[in-house]
């Protein structure tokens, strides 16, 4: 018994190890998408959404702005890197929400919920 202990435990700390390095460089990941100064100057739209084809989690928020019915403005990193550079997007899923006179009324980085860019929405109004 005392054989398979060792390399079970050994196995189990080098996988919460994994696990928390990558939770950690997720969150500092929204935090920079979250602090990054956009440039959207010449960006039309109200409702701007900054993906990648290759993003699960960018096709979770594209559905959950579908089903709630948010005209929406996507540009997509695989069509458009050079443009998502020089707005100064560092990490996708962004949304991003402005009112009629352009201000910035919601950022979210991530998986917002559904409740969530209602409320943003409801702002930029």
């Amino acid at each position: 018994m005392s054989e398979w202990v060792a390399p079970v435990i050994l196995t189990a700390a080098a996988v919460g190890v994994v696990l928390g390095v990558a939770y950690w460089g997720h969150r500092r990941e929204r935090r920079t998408a979250m602090t990054s100064q956009l440039r959207l100057d010449g960006v039309e739209g109200a409702v701007l959404f900054f993906s990648d084809v290759a993003c699960r989690r960018c096709d979770l928020v594209r559905d959950r702005l579908e089903s709630i019915g948010a005209d929406f403005v996507e540009i997509a990193f695989n069509h458009e890197p050079e443009l998502q550079r020089a707005i100064g997007v560092v990490g996708v899923p962004l949304l991003v929400i402005r009112d009629d006179s352009d201000t910035i009324v919601g950022r979210m980085a991530g998986v917002p919920s559904a409740r969530r860019i209602g409320r943003a929405l409801a702002r930029s109004r």
